[in-house]
């Protein structure tokens, strides 16, 4: 917060507003995770063969035989209801996570419970914040389920109309957004389109 306040201080003793769009944003939000499931220990309870990388509302699973992969989904689903498990090549489209670093099955955590190592750092803190009355956090939920994981935007300046409040803004829309303020075409992998209400030409 101090940092913000010397940038716009900055900005403003340099009379430079009608030049700049600043905008805030963050990635993510927090939320308290109430339960924990170590997606090593599932494997092994559910009967599959593998290892498993636990990162708070997903873990990803790399098996002994991946072409088992929809039978061990099905497998891990059944042994944990408060968990969602696809085979890489069945993950929703809206996800984009079909990547191959993603493993062979991706295991999604229904918030609040978390994937963690059993006795791992985090694991020790999250029992003690819950002894302590203290809250660690996790992110990586469904935005649409979970509204603590919605992020930040602010901006302000050239472009921006004063006093303007948005509504709901999507991280996708972001990088049109600024290339629209920019006067240039946004990537050409871009999904996103400008923010409604946000946006001039650099020329003007």
């Amino acid at each position: 917060d101090v940092e913000l306040a010397r940038l716009i201080a900055g900005i403003a003793a340099r009379k430079a507003w009608g030049n700049v769009t600043l905008i805030v944003v963050s990635d993510h939000g927090m939320l308290a995770p109430q339960g924990a499931v170590d997606a090593n220990a599932l494997l092994e309870a559910a009967g599959v063969a593998g290892r498993a990388i636990n990162a708070s509302a997903l873990a990803l699973v790399t098996l002994d035989a991946p072409a088992d992969a929809a039978n061990a989904a099905r497998k891990l689903a059944s042994a944990e209801p408060r968990i969602r498990a696809y085979a890489r090549a069945q993950l929703p489209p809206q996800l984009r996570f079909a990547h191959p670093n993603a493993g062979d099955v991706v295991l999604l955590a229904d918030a609040p419970l978390a994937f963690t190592d059993a006795w791992s750092q985090f694991d020790f803190w999250r029992r003690a914040s819950a002894l302590w009355g203290g809250e660690v956090g996790v992110h990586g939920y469904d935005p649409d389920k979970s509204p603590e994981m919605r992020a930040v935007f602010f901006a302000l300046g050239r472009g921006v109309p004063a006093g303007a409040r948005l509504g709901p803004t999507r991280a996708l829309d972001v990088a049109a957004t600024v290339a629209r303020l920019l006067a240039i075409a946004p990537p050409t992998q871009n999904e996103g389109a400008p923010i409604a209400g946000i946006g001039v030409a650099a020329s003007q």
